[in-house]
This record gives structure tokens, sequence and C-alpha cells, in this order.
């Protein structure tokens, strides 16, 4: 089994396409406490189990996917600080049984929005659990017949448009702010 962890307490980190356990069997860690990480884009557990935590700080990208390949896991977990994805977060893939996750809590926030509105947040084979913080979406998409699910208990949500398709567990889906300006 092959695996890595980063750590990034402070500072500046650019990445280019990054996969975080890309090879069965591998395991990738990237915890951000309060830095500033920037990647063209960030792919959370390509054949193996990948794990990002953000607690503070800043991660920005364009793409974000999480579980993409058969085999593979990914875990996404917001506790404080902001992440921002301007293009999509894809969580999870029905297509091959890869299954994700997706948790927002305390004072994360989680921005999925770009200038003309076209930014997407895919829960397509896993779970999207909020307990608090932030998210705001230019468009959420439930979509498939794994059933993936999306809970909110607490937090402040705002997004532009909702599609949801299959059997998904869907609660917690009424706005509390306006939609992306």
């Amino acid at each position: 089994s092959q695996g890595g962890a980063l750590t990034l307490q402070s500072g500046t980190m650019s990445m280019r396409n990054t996969v975080l356990a890309p090879y069965a069997g591998s395991r990738g860690a990237l915890t951000n406490s309060g830095g500033t990480l920037t990647a063209t884009e960030l792919h959370i557990g390509g054949q193996g189990a990948g794990i990002v935590s953000v607690s503070g700080g800043t991660l920005s990208t364009p793409l974000l996917s999480l579980a993409e390949q058969a085999g593979g896991s990914g875990t996404l977990v917001i506790r404080g600080g902001v992440v921002t994805v301007t293009s999509n977060l894809v969580v999870g893939n029905c297509g091959n049984g890869a299954a994700a996750s997706v948790a927002l809590s305390s004072t994360g926030q989680l921005y999925v929005t770009n200038a003309s509105h076209t930014a997407t947040l895919i829960v397509d084979n896993g779970t999207f659990s909020m307990n608090g913080g932030t998210l705001v979406a230019d468009n959420i998409i439930l979509t498939n017949a794994c059933g993936a699910s999306f809970t909110r208990t607490a937090g402040l949500l705002s997004y532009r448009r909702l599609q949801i398709e299959g059997n998904n567990s869907v609660s917690g889906l009424t706005p509390t702010l306006p939609p992306p300006a």
C-alpha cells in the first residue's frame, strides 16, 4: 500500500492537476489548517482512498472531484476556512460504483460559483452532509439511481438552480440566503 500526507499550516502552495490516492490500494491525505492552497484540478481518491480536510485558510480550484474511478473513495471535510470551486465539484461516480462524501460544518465555507453562474455541485454517488457552515452554489444537481444523498441540519444555504433526479435522499434544501449575485 502506498500513501502520503501533506499538511499546510501557513504560507502559499500552488499545485497543478493533483490526484490523491491515484492507484488501487493507495492512500493520500491533504490537510489545510491556515495556508493558501490553489490547484488547477484536485482529484480526491482516484482508485485509492483520499481525504482532504480544511479547518482554516483557503483552498481554490476550478475542478474538485471525489472518487472518480472504480475502487476509489474520496472524502472532503470542511470545518473552517474557505473552499472555492469555480467550475464543478463532483461527489462520487455512479457509473463505476465509486462513492464519496462531503461534510460541511462549524465555520466552514464552500463556494461553488463563478461570474457566469455556471459552476455546479454534482452529488452523483455518495453523501453531502451539512450541519453548519455556509454553502453557496450556482447549481446543485442530485442525480443517479445510486442513492446519492444531501442532508442539511444547520448552516446557511444559497443556490440559483436545484435539480433532483433518481432515488436520492434529500432534506434541508430550503435556501436561507439569496441566490449568488
